[in-house]
């Protein structure tokens, strides 16, 4: 059995001095400690565009068995431009003006820098009702079959399912009922904001907070007047996610990194906008910000959607460390790829 730093501390203190510590420790995987040196980031350079561009950025290292280890919330971030850019310790990048933005990532004494350019930002936000707000409303479950998307909507809302009819849901939002969902002259009392907050009694509860970036993208649209979707935008066709499949041990966590590809070539980090579903709650959590962890054995995926695009991450969590497959006698390439799976897995077969 084998033990983490911060479970160490606390049996010395519980020794030493007979109480427990009250105060919560976040407990990194062993893994993650194997060595405090070389590591990789995801990516090397970016492009943000505009105020409500994000970026997560991804450290991965390698654990003393090989094998792959998230260190994204292990390594120290510092913007070396904080007049450009902002980073929390989670790895989330925010654009503050436009130039050119570095980020140092450190861990244990290896550092790298990531290079962010930022351009075309506003005093005020420029927001697209198809490619922020309905996107938003999917995330927040809005537009799901149980809620203001179900026959008759809720609440006297009604809207697509799924988000399906940007150009049918502006109308119910905007401007129906004597435009009372929205406040242009004060965006933060807009009905929608409040609702989402809680602020004032929703049936759906509460959606996101206020300091959240969900609250700020549907403020920044009500504060540049509710604007209606354009024709001819780009839409989303395809995503990618790193990493697409891993393997874990019990406990481990793992950040993921979303981004997708526009009908005009341009990509988009979209990690903080995506839908998140675990397949296999047994198996794997995962949440709203894309960061899933290890809780059983077996293999499943989450499942990631977002502007009529989906994909998954498979989480291979093995039932055991080491396998004996030597009686089994690989007969073609079905058999290879079938043996490599149990190998993942740690399963032998019956």
């Amino acid at each position: 059995m084998s033990f983490r730093p911060c479970q160490i501390l606390l049996a010395i203190t519980r020794a030493l001095f007979g109480i427990a510590v009250a105060v919560p420790l976040v407990c990194a995987p062993t893994s993650a400690f194997a060595h405090a040196g070389a590591f990789q980031v995801e990516p090397t350079t970016a492009q943000l565009n505009g105020n409500l561009d994000r970026l997560q950025i991804l450290v991965s290292g390698q654990a003393a068995d090989k094998t792959a280890t998230d260190l994204t919330r292990s390594v120290k971030y510092e913007s070396l431009t904080p007049n450009i850019l902002v980073v929390g310790q989670t790895g989330h990048v925010k654009p503050l003006a436009d130039g050119a933005g570095s980020i140092r990532v450190t861990h244990g004494k290896a550092q790298q820098e990531i290079k962010i350019t930022v351009s075309k930002m506003l005093p005020q936000a420029a927001v697209s009702f198809r490619n922020d707000v309905v996107p938003l409303l999917f995330k927040a479950g809005c537009s799901g079959g149980g809620c203001h998307a179900s026959q008759f909507g809720k609440g006297g809302l009604k809207i697509s399912l799924f988000g399906y009819a940007p150009e049918q849901d502006h109308t119910p939002l905007a401007r129906a009922d004597q435009q009372r969902r929205i406040s242009l002259a004060n965006p933060a009392d807009s009905l929608i904001l409040r609702k989402a907050i809680m602020e004032i009694t929703h049936g759906g509860g509460k959606r996101f907070s206020k300091d959240s970036f969900d609250y700020d993208l549907l403020y920044s649209w009500v504060a540049a007047g509710a604007p209606a979707p354009l024709k001819d935008e780009p839409k989303v066709i395809s995503l990618s996610v790193t990493p697409n499949e891993r393997v874990y041990r019990k406990d481990d966590s793992q950040q993921l990194r979303v981004v997708a590809t526009y009908s005009d070539g341009n990509t988009k980090d979209v990690t903080n906008r995506v839908a998140y579903d675990s397949l296999g709650d047994s198996v794997v959590e995962v949440t709203h910000s894309g960061y899933l962890t290890a809780i059983g054995a077996g293999q499943a995926a989450v499942m990631i959607r977002y502007q009529g695009q989906a994909l998954v991450s498979q989480v291979i969590s093995p039932y055991a460390d080491k396998l004996e497959l030597a009686g089994f006698k690989v007969q073609n390439f079905v058999d290879e790829k079938i043996k490599n799976r149990w190998e993942k897995l740690g399963i032998s077969p019956s």
